[in-house]
């Protein structure tokens, strides 16, 4: 058997699906396979050899969580890739959010159908659903307005699938046909949409229109007339970024780089776009709306590097305000960025720590960018009371704690972990704030160096 949780999920997954021969089961517990695509999960599936010892497939999700979505459609796209149903078994859990409490609830019953001989409760989808949709010639003139490009689509509220309504020109209307799984409700909302432009959703008396149908065994039709779209306004963001940007980001190494106009996160995020050496994005937002967000330069795995002020310290950000009626232009102005590579060495002075004898004290550091292990940050000893650290980090705030942990003798993991203390004798761990602050302007490609002196008043 294989099986993880999260990402352990999707890992679980992969290596079970391609070494069948090896794991007879696959326990996929809210697998996140929002990190791959659409497409690409389906090419791996779709080369699932069905001749193949294949393992038993449990795959689950917590209602609470965005994960869920996926559950549906992953099994669906085995089935139809010939994966023998009575070897899938999903699981939605109710109330079940993404954390570790969902997935002790759910292991018994996984654990249970994936060690016995039951067949799985994959439903394969049989019920044909005739939808017909009827919108109002004025509300398509509005739609095309935002974008002439744009289509209509029913969007399953529960697997986020989007299947495209098609204009019947005899009968003045739009129609799909939706094959479902029996005695299952289906939650459906028409939307106007353009990948990565423009969703815009029917709505009744001001409010997402909402339809929900139940699905039984023999085929049905469907009839719904749409009398009010979501009223959006365009915005166009233009960007302004200093000189010596682009001497400074290639300096910063990484495989794909992006500017983004990050809104607290990068699922909600916006991507600028390079047009005749400017960079601007568009979007479609409510009236009487507004957006705040600061400038990201992104490189995948590697660094993060945010716009600050002109003298080099942090911003949150700036919000903008959306008009109503008539296209709003935001000009965003950087006036500098934060600095990476920056040589950062951090001396720490402490009080005198008594250790038993034939046992080893290891110092280290805490917080960002040192991270939360021991194992992370660890300092050389400079003299029993003073210890140092060399790293390399981005200009902005810094915060740090110290702490240290003991190993006795012949071990590897240590059997004691202690934490600076705000006062002599107290339990809550002192967390100090530093600030590394380089003016973008006095950047240049030699090697910048930083030095923070911290002490230690109680452990």
């Amino acid at each position: 058997m294989v099986a993880g949780s999260s990402m352990g999920g999707l890992i679980s997954f992969h290596i079970g699906l391609s070494y069948p021969d090896t794991f007879g089961m696959i326990g996929a517990f809210s697998p996140s396979f929002q990190i791959n695509t659409k497409e690409a999960r389906q090419a791996f599936i779709n080369d699932i050899d069905p001749l193949d010892n294949l393992p038993r497939m449990y795959i689950d999700a917590g209602d609470k969580e965005s994960l869920y979505q996926y559950v549906g459609p992953v099994s669906d796209e085995l089935f139809n890739a010939n994966y023998p149903k009575e070897l899938i078994y999903t699981m939605i859990g109710k109330d079940h959010q993404h954390n570790e409490a969902a997935w002790r609830a759910r292991f018994p019953l996984a654990l249970n159908w994936l060690t016995g001989s039951e067949d799985g409760n994959y439903v394969e989808p049989t019920t044909k659903l005739a939808l017909t949709v009827n919108v109002d010639d004025t509300l398509l003139t509005y739609l095309h307005t935002l974008d002439d490009d744009g289509k209509l689509y029913i969007l399953d509220n529960s697997t986020k699938e989007k299947y495209e309504l098609i204009y019947n020109e005899e009968n003045d209307c739009y129609n799909v046909e939706i094959t479902l799984k029996p005695n299952s409700v289906f939650k459906y909302q028409v939307i106007y949409f353009k990948e990565d432009v423009l969703t815009v959703y029917a709505h009744k008396n001001n409010s997402p229109l909402i339809t929900e149908i139940t699905i039984n065994d023999e085929d049905l039709t469907s009839e719904l007339t749409i009398d009010e779209f979501q009223q959006v306004e365009k915005v166009i963001v233009n960007l302004t970024i200093p000189e010596k940007t682009s001497e400074y980001f290639a300096t910063i190494k990484g495989d794909k780089s992006e500017l983004i106009a990050y809104t607290g996160n990068l699922s909600n995020s916006h991507y600028f776009k390079l047009i005749d050496d400017s960079y601007s994005f568009s979007y479609f937002a409510t009236p009487n709306s507004s957006i705040s967000f600061k400038v990201l330069y992104y490189l995948k795995d590697v660094h993060s590097i945010f716009e600050n002020k002109t003298d080099g310290t942090d911003t949150d950000g700036r919000t903008y305000n959306i008009n109503n009626g008539g296209t709003t232009i935001i000009n965003h102005i950087v006036e500098g960025w934060q600095i990476a590579n920056v040589e950062l060495t951090v001396n720490v002075t402490s009080p005198e720590i008594v250790v038993p004898e034939n046992e080893t004290l290891m110092m280290g550091l805490y917080g960002s960018p040192f991270g939360g292990s021991w194992r992370n940050s660890q300092m050389t000893t400079v003299t029993p009371t003073t210890f140092t650290f060399l790293t390399t980090t981005t200009s902005g705030k810094i915060e740090l704690s110290a702490g240290y942990v003991l190993f006795k003798e012949g071990t590897q993991s240590p059997y004691v972990q202690v934490f600076e203390k705000k006062e002599a004798g107290g339990s809550s761990t002192k967390v100090s704030n530093y600030e590394i602050v380089i003016p973008f302007s006095t950047w240049t490609a030699d090697k910048i160096t930083h030095t923070i002196n911290h002490t230690v008043e109680f452990f």
